[in-house]
């Protein structure tokens, strides 16, 4: 595969990552009271504690999309 090819795949990596990650923070932020009644079925926490992993939910995946899909599609902008 050439450089091209690969910047092109993480283009639209990019995208749907992306899409995925604000449709998820979306959901979170604003729909948060179906979220936890959703996880207390599952497990048996107090809203707090659900909050706090949805936010940690939130960050974690934020950071791994910029880390493994923003970081190297802006690398590979940048040899190309």
């Amino acid at each position: 595969m050439d450089i091209s090819t690969i910047t092109t795949f993480f283009k639209f990596l990019t995208i749907v990552v992306g899409l995925i990650y604000v449709f998820s923070a979306l959901m979170i932020f604003f729909c948060q009271n179906f979220m936890i009644s959703i996880q207390k079925k599952f497990i048996d926490f107090d809203d707090e504690t659900i909050k706090k992993f949805l936010y940690g939910y939130v960050a974690l995946f934020k950071i791994i999309f910029i880390v493994f899909v923003v970081g190297p599609y802006l690398a590979l902008l940048m040899m190309s």
